[in-house]
Order: structure tokens, then C-alpha cells, then sequence
């Protein structure tokens, strides 16, 4: 697929190549022994995801610059900065699906300047980390949490509140799901 858009695109060959190349190291890397495919998979998901939503600003909201800025992990940096290119493709290829000109909106990833530096938007990443460790404590099936005050974030945050959608991705060797999760104060009859 990336050598039919190199050839589709002869003024982005390097950036094609580069794509190439950092494939082709993935690949190797794949085929070791004990491969990080958790890592892999994290890198094939999280990419598509961010890029989905880039796609939604760039649709609904007409954004002109949409921005990533991850959390101090792996993901980015992996196999060369992959998943910013796989970010860039997957909001492509999604534009394109929605029928909207996805060089409209600029991508941008948030990135720390050296290895030992703090980013300049850590503090705002805290505030999705409580949220998501809320969420990740909630066991849907007991509608158990295991600290009281996720209870409080799960009830004030989430609970019948319109701008906010939970979907729950579950991710085996075999088989992947996807399903919003509702968040109500009352019961729902199903």
C-alpha cells in the first residue's frame, strides 16, 4: 500500500522511503523471538484511534490544527516514530472516506525535548489519566470499583452526560470488540 502511494505521490518519495524503512524495521522486529506484540498492537490501535478522532475534528468541527499529545511512553517512539505516521495515514485514509480534503487540518505530536524532560503538557495529560484510571478500575460486570472516590468521577464525569462516550475495546490474538459503554444515574430498561 505505501509503495503504490509512493508511486501515486512522486513528491513525497523520502517520506515514503522513510515509511518503508520503518516498516520494514517492525517487521523485523516482529519476526524475533519473543516479539512485543502488546506493544505492536498498542502502537496499530491507539494510532488508528487518535487519528479517527483527528478525522472527526477535521469533519465536524473544520479544525485546522489537531494535536496528540501522549503520554511519556512507548507508543511514539516506537520502531522510529511509527505511529506518527501511522497517524498521519490513518486520518488520511479516513478523510478520504468521509469524502472531506484531509490537508486541511494539520497534525501535530506532542513530544518531550529530550529524554529526561518533563513535556510541556504533562499537567493537562493528568487530567484523562484520573479519568481513564477511574474507568480502568470500574469492573463493568459487578459494577464494582475498587477506590470509592472512582465511583465519584465514574457518577460526576460520565453519568448522562452527552459530550462524554465511553467505548470499551477489547483486544485478544483472535478477535477484537468494540462497544459504547451508556453511563446513567437511573436505571435503563434494556
Amino acid at each position: 500500500m505505501i509503495r503504490g502511494w509512493r508511486q501515486k505521490q512522486p513528491d513525497g518519495i523520502q517520506y515514503f522511503n522513510s515509511v518503508l524503512r520503518k516498516t520494514a524495521q517492525m517487521r523485523k522486529s516482529l519476526d524475533k523471538k519473543s516479539p512485543s506484540l502488546k506493544l505492536f498492537r498498542q502502537v496499530l490501535i491507539v494510532s488508528l484511534l487518535a487519528a479517527y478522532l483527528a478525522s472527526l475534528l477535521t469533519r465536524e468541527a473544520n479544525a485546522t490544527i489537531v494535536g496528540w499529545c501522549s503520554d511519556r511512553d512507548k507508543i511514539i517512539e516506537a520502531w522510529d516514530g511509527m505511529a506518527r505516521d501511522m497517524f498521519a495515514m490513518n486520518h488520511n485514509a479516513c478523510c478520504e472516506r468521509f469524502g472531506i480534503d484531509s490537508g486541511k487540518t494539520k497534525l501535530v505530536i506532542g513530544v518531550a525535548n529530550g529524554p529526561d524532560e518533563i513535556p510541556w503538557f504533562d499537567a493537562a495529560n493528568r487530567i484523562p489519566d484520573h479519568l481513564a484510571g477511574a474507568l480502568a478500575s470500574w469492573q463493568l460486570n459487578g459494577n464494582v470499583v475498587t477506590m470509592p472516590k472512582h465511583a465519584s468521577i465514574i457518577q460526576e464525569c460520565f453519568a448522562d452526560n452527552r459530550f462524554c462516550v465511553i467505548v470499551k475495546i477489547s483486544v485478544t490474538p483472535t478477535l477484537s470488540e468494540c462497544s459504547r459503554v451508556i453511563v446513567s444515574r437511573s436505571p435503563i430498561d434494556t
